[in-house]
């Protein structure tokens, strides 16, 4: 049996709508990750791994309080107001640092 490479299951079109798959795995694209940064001055490009070794978790429940006296940002003066304040514990981190790699043009 032959082996029946297609070289578009090693590139992807980022541009494109839709779920696209990068060596047969979705390939996940968001605005909201932080710009990368390097020291050599090489420029990086992705990460790439197996995200399942990446782990967020959140710590079971949350502390909720009434505040009695709001303050202005301004003349830290009493509004008048009041509200609440509410906090949760989260974290996240990974658990396998060798399943990612970084790709960079160097």
């Amino acid at each position: 049996m032959g082996n029946n490479l297609n070289i578009a299951d090693f590139t992807v079109d980022f541009t494109k709508e839709g779920v696209t798959l990068l060596t047969g795995k979705p390939v996940i694209d968001t605005d909201y990750a932080p710009g990368f940064r390097s020291t050599t001055g090489a420029a990086s490009y992705a990460i790439v791994g197996d995200f399942s070794n990446y782990v967020v978790v959140q710590r079971a429940g949350m502390t909720v309080e009434l505040v009695q006296h709001l303050f202005g940002t301004v003349a830290n003066r009493p509004t008048g107001q009041r509200g609440w304040f509410a906090f949760a514990r989260h974290g996240a981190d990974v658990v396998n640092p060798g399943a990612f790699r970084l790709l960079s043009n160097t």
